[in-house]
């Protein structure tokens, strides 16, 4: 392991890196790097005692310091931090996607391929453990990306809305999330097996990807053998299935 993440007070935190440190340095003659050792606060200001050559984690957006890190790829901070970096990575796939467009030109079916084996999953992992508000512009962006690829390995344009080229189907059934959306569209969404192409939306897919990312995260927490019994008063008992989510969702 080389990302290691230890929380608590300042006091207790950075005394326990220098042991830590001292003790690897003598055992395994690694050096830190201490550069790369960085310091989260909501605040975004270091604390007072922290070593010298600690740097602030977070990145500076629009003039203006943003706290924040990445654990395991997944970014953890304030709003405008955790958006700007699920911004950078969509902008990875929009890159990749060029250069997929752009290799394979006009052969439509391996594009497509492509879209539905690769490209649509690069994002699930964030998608189930970013806040749903946190997803919300870069599954657009997701999903814009992912109509291109369709389009290009298509050969023509694929309304998604009443564009008033005569083509369109706007069925507007009574679901307020179908209304003013093509029939194309909706038969894109639908499973293969039900006729459709199987392409999901990540904007359709983020509020239920989080909550099955807690539902599978939180029972570990609390209860018999859970790994961190200090949330009790917060989640209650997660492992009880009758009334799982009910103290998390009264404590606020």
């Amino acid at each position: 392991m080389d990302d290691l993440f230890a929380s608590g007070p300042p006091d207790v935190v950075f005394p326990a890196l220098e042991r830590f440190f001292s003790e690897i340095e003598q055992t395994c003659l690694l050096h830190i790097e201490r550069s790369k050792t960085e310091v989260f606060t909501w605040s975004g200001e270091l604390p007072a005692g922290t070593p010298e050559g600690f740097p602030r984690a977070g990145t500076v957006i629009d003039q203006e310091f943003c706290p924040g890190f990445l654990c395991y790829g997944i970014p953890v901070g304030t709003p405008a931090y955790v958006r700007h970096q699920l911004s950078i990575k969509v902008q990875e796939v929009a890159r990749e996607v060029e250069q997929i467009v752009k290799v394979l030109d006009q052969e439509g079916q391996s594009i497509w391929t492509i879209a539905r084996s690769s490209t649509a999953m690069k994002l699930d992992y964030h998608l189930s453990l970013c806040y749903p508000t946190d997803m919300e512009v870069a599954a657009k962006e997701m999903d814009n990306l992912l109509w291109l690829k369709l389009e290009k390995s298509a050969g023509f344009s694929i309304p998604r809305v009443d564009e008033g080229r005569g083509l369109e189907c706007c069925p507007n059934p009574p679901v307020g999330r179908w209304q003013g959306r093509s029939y194309q569209e909706l038969m894109v969404r639908t499973p293969v097996r039900l006729g459709g192409m199987g392409l999901r939306s990540s904007v359709e897919t983020s509020l239920a990807a989080f909550i099955g990312g807690v539902e599978q995260a939180l029972p570990h927490f609390t209860g018999e053998g859970g790994v961190c019994q200090q949330l009790r008063q917060v989640l209650g008992n997660m492992q009880n299935s009758a009334s799982r989510w009910r103290d998390m969702l009264a404590s606020g």
